[in-house]
């Protein structure tokens, strides 16, 4: 439910997953929403994102954070923010952005941020191709023409989009599908000035390894701390896979300032378990 920004009664523990996606997705399991009707396409999107809604407030415990994540994508994000108004339910909108550098990101934008913030975000990706909301699946792109490092230098130089969101890159491990945590990676992670990145697999099932680099301990990776925030990747109709990993976020007031500083605090505002 909003809160008024300052008035907030304290921090909470959120579940949450902060990479879901939507029937636009590529790699969607399940029904396509599709319409020729551009209002009954809207109605069937919503009921959709009603489904979603409710799903994440009925699991046990309840999933109170999430983030819609469509690759490069936002369109039933917008759905999805909508039908969480007046619930319990914080939405996120976000994109999961393919790097040239063969590692994936995610943006993860301010639950209040304006759509043209996050299509300013998409435009400005040289391999991002328009597509119209009213198509049923996303755009097919390759990678956005960027490498990590690049992506993350647009979103600090545009002072509109850079305190509206975060950027988290990917980092599993043990042959993760397109992780910046592969051999000779580590001095651009080093350089990279990002608070945190995001798992795909249970936080306690990272390697040894992983964590040191994460945790600054292994100086050609960097020499600070990350915060690790561990998601379902959910790309199913059932939504068997969101809340799959569990990550518990300490949050004040529903904001991407509030998930900056679980980040930078992680050990006291994320844990793995509840």
């Amino acid at each position: 439910m909003d809160q008024i920004p300052g008035q907030h009664t304290g921090t909470i523990w959120h579940r949450s997953d902060l990479q879901t996606h939507t029937p636009r997705d590529h790699q969607w399991v399940g029904d396509i929403i599709a319409d020729d009707d551009i209002d009954g396409l809207a109605a069937k999107r919503l009921a959709w994102a009603d489904r979603l809604v409710t799903h994440c407030l009925h699991a046990e415990p309840p999933i109170t954070v999430i983030a819609i994540t469509d690759h490069h994508d936002y369109c039933i994000a917008e759905c999805v923010r909508e039908s969480a108004r007046d619930t319990a339910l914080i939405v996120f909108v976000g994109v999961e952005i393919t790097c040239s550098d063969n590692a994936q990101c995610l943006v993860i934008f301010d639950p209040n941020a304006e759509a043209d913030i996050i299509r300013k975000l998409l435009s400005s990706l040289p391999g991002v191709p328009p597509h119209k909301d009213s198509e049923p699946p996303g755009p097919v792109v390759p990678h956005a023409k960027l490498t990590v490092k690049e992506l993350a230098e647009l979103i600090e130089k545009n002072e509109h989009i850079r305190p509206l969101c975060l950027l988290l890159p990917h980092f599993g491990d043990g042959g993760a599908h397109k992780s910046l945590n592969v051999a000779k990676n580590g001095p651009r992670f080093a350089e990279l000035d990002t608070d945190g990145v995001y798992i795909e697999k249970p936080y306690t099932d990272l390697d040894p390894a992983t964590l040191e680099k994460l945790k600054g301990n292994i100086p050609e990776w960097g020499r600070r701390r990350r915060g690790v925030i561990a998601t379902g990747d959910n790309k199913r109709d059932s939504f068997e896979r969101v809340g799959a990993h569990e990550c518990w976020l300490k949050l004040g007031e529903p904001t991407i300032e509030a998930l900056r500083q679980a980040l930078l605090a992680d050990e006291a505002r994320i844990v793995d378990f509840h």
